[in-house]
């Protein structure tokens, strides 16, 4: 049973950074976010599954993905798409791991199951998989 305690838990994570000289806010998705989030994480998702096969793995046809996280981060950040894929490829990565942050509840149940799957794919192809966006010292709680 869902307590008010964790209601607060939940939207007590709001993150605030400076990305590209601007005051980023972001907060927990929300449910107007999701259809957004989840139509631009799908592909992600098929195009990492598709490497747990034992045909080599399509590296071009998973780095041609790099739009639907750009519209990923924009859809959970609530930014213009825009603004998010003209940042630096060093901002983006801020903005990328900030939003993983506020939204780590969501993402373990849903994301991490398939990241767990990209990961062996990788291990079986001799390749280290991806490393934990924990930790990210550019996201100050508010």
């Amino acid at each position: 049973m869902v307590t008010a305690d964790d209601i607060g838990a939940l939207s007590d994570r709001d993150v605030e950074l400076d990305i590209a000289g601007r005051s980023v806010r972001l907060r927990p998705i929300r449910v107007r976010q999701l259809p957004a989030v989840t139509k631009a994480i799908e592909p992600l998702v098929r195009a990492g599954a598709d490497l747990l096969t034992d045909e080599p793995a399509d590296w071009l046809a998973l780095a041609a993905q790099g739009g639907h996280l750009i519209d990923a981060v924009a859809a959970a950040s609530d930014l213009p798409v825009d603004w998010v894929g003209d940042l630096e490829p060093a901002e983006f990565s801020r903005l990328l791991l900030a939003c993983l942050e506020v939204n780590q509840d969501f993402f373990t149940r849903q994301i991490e199951p398939a990241l767990a799957r990209l990961n062996e794919a990788l291990e079986k192809i001799g390749l280290p998989g991806p490393g934990s966006p924990s930790g990210s010292d550019s996201a100050r709680k508010s």
